[in-house]
């Protein structure tokens, strides 16, 4: 999906306090009146605006936000990009891909005391020990959005999104990581499978399959299932939480096989420019109040613990799973890049064979 950016602009005096950051990053002298630029690279409607501003008024700078619709297109243009982006925005498996990569920065936390704000749970997780590069930023799980108007029943189980009556009224996300570690949860394995086999049996699922997937899309495939193309969706919870508050007819549910949750983290790349600016965006997202504002508004659970007291009855139980679901919950991990290749030699294989299958007859 073409990516787009959104600027936001603020003409206040003070502009030139960062003005040493910036010729310490090798950039050219900014005179008093024009504002630092800090640049964002956040998935598609992931981000308050609003919160966007007041960061822009506080620090006299200007937020340029640029999104991305899979983990794969965060990752190519982390990697060929470099200077482009100040803050990035990557999936929990994906933070421990860029770290070996050496993509990513190590924080300066004496620039970010919010981050004591931070619930325990999520201050060493074992794709970044220590937070040394990331701190969390949301989390979520991947549930199985469904129209109640067209599915007669509540779905039990993912193999019910594959039954005849829905071909072609489906579809999956485009990360091979998340559908395919859904598809090897449906089949009785571990979503961080290494065994080569078992990777196997989950491509040659889909490919089995494909003509009754309607597309694989991108980070909104709600909108599939609000414009009625399709009956049932592969989607993350704070999206399917987002849509069912709109539409009560459309409702999600964790299959009994259980689901994969992953922590969307805020990391500075390795050739930001901004540094200093970067470390001190972070520390405002961290606030107690801005945390609990994203999280109300995108409706995705924050590891912020002391923005949990300032949210709704209804966000807050969202941030603890129920013991029934927790146990089957599993989070993606980093898999290392040999059986990465694997996983991505299997989803390129799949797409492929769905853009042929799916191909209109001439």
């Amino acid at each position: 999906m073409r990516a787009f950016v959104i600027s936001f602009l603020f003409a206040l005096a003070g502009l030139g306090i960062f003005a040493p950051e910036a010729r310490a990053a090798g950039a050219s002298p900014k005179s008093a009146a024009e504002p630092q630029v800090l640049r964002v690279y956040n998935w598609e409607e992931y981000m308050s605006p609003d919160v966007l501003r007041r960061f822009e008024a506080k620090h006299g700078v200007r937020v340029e936000l640029e999104t991305y619709g899979s983990t794969e297109e965060l990752v190519t243009n982390v990697e060929t990009r470099p200077g482009r982006y100040d803050v990035i925005f990557p999936s929990s498996y994906t933070v421990a891909y860029l770290r070996s990569k050496g993509l990513l920065a190590p924080l300066e936390k004496r620039n970010i005391p919010n981050i004591t704000n931070l619930d325990p749970r999520f201050r060493s997780p074992n794709y970044d020990p220590g937070s040394r590069y990331c701190v969390a930023y949301l989390w979520s799980k991947l549930v199985l959005g469904y129209n109640a108007t067209k599915v007669a029943r509540k779905p039990r189980s993912w193999t019910e999104m594959f039954e005849p009556q829905y071909a072609g009224r489906i579809a999956l996300l485009t990360d091979s990581r998340e559908s395919l570690g859904v598809v090897l949860l449906m089949m009785g394995y571990s979503p961080n499978t290494t065994d080569p086999t078992e990777i196997a049996k989950a491509r040659d699922f889909l490919i089995a399959r494909n003509r009754q997937v309607h597309a694989y899309a991108d980070d909104s495939v709600e909108r599939l299932l609000e414009e009625g193309t399709v009956d049932l969706v592969l989607g993350w919870e704070g999206d399917m939480a987002s849509l069912s508050e709109r539409r009560p007819d459309l409702r999600y549910v964790v299959p009994a096989e259980g689901s994969v949750f992953a922590t969307d983290s805020l990391c500075i790349p390795k050739s930001s420019p901004n540094k200093l600016l970067a470390e001190r965006f972070i520390d405002f997202i961290l606030d107690a109040e801005n945390g609990a504002q994203l999280s109300r508004e995108l409706l995705y659970p924050t590891p912020n613990l002391a923005a949990q007291p300032l949210l709704p009855p209804a966000a807050r139980a969202r941030q603890i799973p129920s013991d029934d679901t927790n146990h089957r919950l599993f989070p993606l991990v980093d898999v290392g890049t040999t059986v990465l290749s694997l996983y991505d030699a299997a989803w390129e294989r799949i797409l492929e064979d769905h853009r042929s299958v799916r191909r209109p007859r001439k």
